[in-house]
């Protein structure tokens, strides 16, 4: 993922939501940001109304 974000234009991620206790199912977000020290993303959840930005 960190080598992804390198690249121009590349800032999306697909993962299971279930994986994060959220939601089952795949899901595709924007990544925000990402923290070198904890190796986490920022992903921001296009359902919003249903989820919140996670790290």
């Amino acid at each position: 993922m960190v080598q992804n974000l390198r690249e121009r234009g590349n800032f999306v991620a697909n993962y299971l939501r279930r994986a994060i206790n959220q939601e089952k199912g795949g899901h595709i977000s924007p990544v925000a940001a990402y923290s070198e020290a904890t190796d986490r993303f920022l992903i921001l959840d296009v359902s919003r109304y249903k989820v919140s930005p996670v790290w």
